[in-house]
């Protein structure tokens, strides 16, 4: 049977970056099933905010969260959005099934995913063999202590327990284990650090199932920076100011309906905003405006529309925006 290791995000919602981890780690093994909790008691972590998160406080709050939500709940590992005192990354109850990490501390890595990913192993390893310590000198091992924090890079490189604690783990370790979370997982880890720019772009792309509630950068300057960037690239490859902005235009679009969180109402609102644009060449023409010819491509898309396309792009937008309103109500 596979060991159920649930996800708990507190201090913040953090399951939209954690999701995307997970859906790696699930997909690369069978033994181990990352999941996290149901919608209705999603939310009891957010509100345990702290400048500075103390241990036993942590510890409690997990093992209330457990008693109070029921069910069969054996491996816990809390994600914390914020600094953790003694200025650690984070600690666990092996014997009890729980852990929590910070997730500030993720910048001593390239890769943010790969610093989920990587203690979400590292615990998972100390709930098969709780009686695995940390030992202060660091050997690229799970198990270093990282007082000094950058050391963890070591640790990410290797992926791997010592021998001192391979021999501790081995009795618990049977093949499919170690294939699982030492080789396969270990592997996914290490390429995340290493092609973390491409992680990092893919990941922004990535469709979210359970879209965060609360967005550091709002998805539309996301949408508008990548898309201002792929026209530059178009612009400078091919010299032409018609195939940057279609560029522009195109991957923006499938930038922003890559976030799933009201699709409809901003696919309305696009088609709404269409049916205005082919309205443009008729009003410059009535106030005889002269336009660069370099519009003039973009120009000729416009005017050629006729009233019945500006009516099904309104018709069209406005049942889009109502349909999501009623969706999202």
């Amino acid at each position: 049977m596979a060991y159920p290791i649930e996800i708990l995000s507190i201090g913040n919602d953090l399951y939209n970056k954690v999701e995307k981890v997970v859906s790696v780690l699930n997909s690369k093994q069978e033994e181990f099933i990352f999941l996290f909790p149901p919608i209705r008691i999603r939310n009891k972590g957010f509100s345990f905010i702290r400048e500075e998160y103390n241990k036993s406080e942590l510890f409690e709050f997990i093992e209330q969260y457990r008693l109070e939500s029921k069910g069969f709940r054996p491996y816990i590992i809390a994600i914390v959005d914020g600094k953790i005192e003694g200025n650690i990354f984070g600690s666990t109850h092996s014997k009890d099934g729980i852990a929590f990490f910070n997730f500030v501390d993720r910048k001593f890595l390239n890769s943010q995913y790969a610093y989920i990913a990587y203690y979400l192993i590292r615990y998972t390893l100390g709930f098969i063999q709780p009686i695995a310590k940390t030992h202060p000198d660091t050997r690229g091992c799970f198990f270093d202590y990282k007082g000094f924090k950058p050391e963890i890079k070591d640790s990410v490189r290797q992926m791997k327990p010592c021998d001192e604690h391979m021999r501790v783990l081995q009795p618990m370790l049977n093949e499919e284990i170690f294939d699982s979370l030492i080789l396969k997982l270990g592997k996914s880890v290490k390429k995340m650090e290493s092609l973390w720019w491409f992680y990092e772009v893919v990941y922004l792309l990535k469709s979210e199932k359970n879209p965060n509630s609360q967005r550091n950068v709002p998805w539309v300057i996301t949408t508008l920076i990548i898309s201002l960037v792929i026209s530059i690239v178009a612009l400078y490859l091919t010299k032409s100011f018609d195939a940057s902005l279609i560029s522009f235009v195109v991957f923006g679009l499938v930038i922003f309906f890559r976030n799933p969180k009201w699709r409809f109402f901003r696919l309305g609102s696009s088609l709404l905003g269409m049916a205005g644009l082919t309205s443009l060449p008729k009003i410059t023409s009535s106030l005889s405006i002269n336009l660069p010819e370099k519009f003039n491509f973009v120009w000729g898309l416009l005017i050629d529309q006729t009233y019945e396309v500006q009516i099904g792009l309104v018709i069209s937008g406005t049942i889009l925006i109502i349909l999501d309103f009623i969706k999202n109500r």
